[in-house]
């Protein structure tokens, strides 16, 4: 096979995550906010790099993050409570994209290995309680998160850590992700590239070596002979 392994990104390639940016968008529209949702989220983006390297704390970033946007001093603690309050709704917000999870016990029962690369605050046992009660913990293998190594997406290192911990070299292992960023510091990685839920955060299609819009079209180039 050509492959044996896929490392995914986990929210918003693994599971719909976009609820909490989607709240967070309507309510700074509200109070003022006047640019687009893609420009919101990539402002928040930059913000989280260092909570994602474990270097600051995320209230912290967040903090900063609203304030950079002109928001006073009572409107951060509106804003701030608001997003608390959406806490509870999270969770239970996150939802499989169809087909997933045949999609991965198929792979998983042809000998593929599954990881997570995630570029998060939280540490593994955390994303493993989450993809748990999603009902995916048992088919992904490998959980490598950015807090824990010091590394993010696309930082050439952040994907070194996850193929050390497969055991494979890039050219065994494809990268599924939604975002462009990601999928770029892959490919100088020398991963294969699958890009996938491209729209969720940005206007524009991805480039990558794939491109899918749904789940089971994994399967075929995954599972694909070497000439």
């Amino acid at each position: 096979m050509a492959f044996e392994a896929v490392i995914f990104d986990e929210g918003d390639t693994l599971y719909d995550a976009s609820f909490w940016r989607k709240e967070l968008y309507k309510k700074l529209s509200q109070m003022g906010y006047k640019k687009s949702f893609y420009g919101m989220v990539s402002a928040w983006e930059q913000k989280l790099v260092m909570p994602y390297e474990g270097k600051k704390s995320y209230r912290k970033a967040f903090e900063e993050f609203i304030t950079s946007l002109g928001f006073n001093r009572a409107q951060l603690k509106e804003i701030t409570e608001f997003s608390e309050s959406l806490k509870n709704l999270v969770p239970k917000k996150r939802k499989l994209f169809p087909g997933e999870k045949t999609t991965l016990a198929s792979l998983k029962d042809k000998g593929i290995m599954l990881a997570v690369l995630s570029d998060s605050e939280l540490g593994e046992k955390k994303h493993r309680e989450t993809l748990e009660a999603l009902g995916i913990g048992s088919l992904l293998g490998v959980i490598v998160c950015s807090c824990e190594t010091g590394y993010v997406k696309p930082q050439k290192q952040a994907y070194l850590k996850a193929l050390e911990r497969l055991g494979l070299p890039a050219a065994k292992a494809l990268f599924v992700s939604h975002d462009q960023e990601e999928l770029l510091g892959a490919k100088e990685a020398g991963l294969t590239t699958v890009s996938f839920n491209d729209k969720v955060y940005s206007p524009k299609d991805n480039e990558a070596d794939h491109s899918i819009k749904s789940f089971p079209e994994l399967l075929p180039i995954t599972l694909e002979k070497k000439p």
